[in-house]
């Protein structure tokens, strides 16, 4: 099933593995059916690291 995210005229689909992704307004973690607003690349890169380790997620 394909889980998709609007972010103003965007379409994000956010199945498939952990990744980042920049858009206009900014970096977000997206994957696993979630879509998450971050500060930053580095932030990305974290918050992928936490959930890879703490949920298995990949």
């Amino acid at each position: 099933m394909t889980t998709l995210k609007y972010i103003g005229d965007l379409v994000i689909d956010s199945t498939g593995p952990l990744r980042k992704i920049k858009l206009p307004d900014g970096f977000y973690v997206v994957g696993h059916e979630m879509l998450i607003a971050v500060d930053s690349e580095q932030e990305a890169d974290e918050i992928i690291v936490e959930l890879e380790s703490e949920y298995g997620l990949h």
